[in-house]
């Protein structure tokens, strides 16, 4: 029974994206704030070109039910739903990605934090995961102590 606790308890750990909160949170929430501050821009700048095309209207002497004008706000309406739907699309996908690379950086940190308050350096020798950033770290540290003895 206590060899399943320790396995589940293994494949649990598995699952934690968040190993240092306060990096990987502030990694993830300028990386969303970025990716929307440039939807905002495109955004702003499409509505600048359907305000633009509006002016047209006005300077050809289009009357205000004119078909132009139904086409330009039918087009707007079109875009604005295309970038609400894109906007949450980014959203997830920058969210997920940006959780699982700084999962990548914190994990080793975690990872090296631990072998030196544990004080592994004897006992074994320092690794990290092999799709992990930082993967010079190990043999570095491993070489320093190795000539320590």
């Amino acid at each position: 029974m206590s060899d399943n606790n320790q396995s589940n308890k293994g494949f649990k750990s598995r699952f934690v994206y968040l190993i240092n909160p306060k990096f990987q949170l502030t990694m993830i929430g300028y990386s969303v704030a970025l990716a929307f501050s440039i939807i905002l821009i495109i955004y702003l700048f499409q509505g600048y070109y359907y305000n633009h095309m509006a002016n047209v209207g006005v300077e050809l002497g289009l009357e205000q039910g004119h078909p132009f004008y139904q086409i330009i706000a039918e087009q707007k309406e079109v875009m604005d739903k295309f970038y609400l739907f894109m906007s949450l699309a980014i959203f997830v996908l920058v969210f997920t990605i940006v959780t699982y690379v700084s999962h990548q950086i914190a994990g080793p940190m975690y990872r090296l934090k631990m072998y030196f308050d544990k004080r592994e350096m004897d006992l074994r020798k320092l690794s990290f995961r092999k799709k992990d950033f930082f993967q010079e770290l190990p043999d570095s540290i491993n070489d320093y102590f190795e000539s320590k003895k």
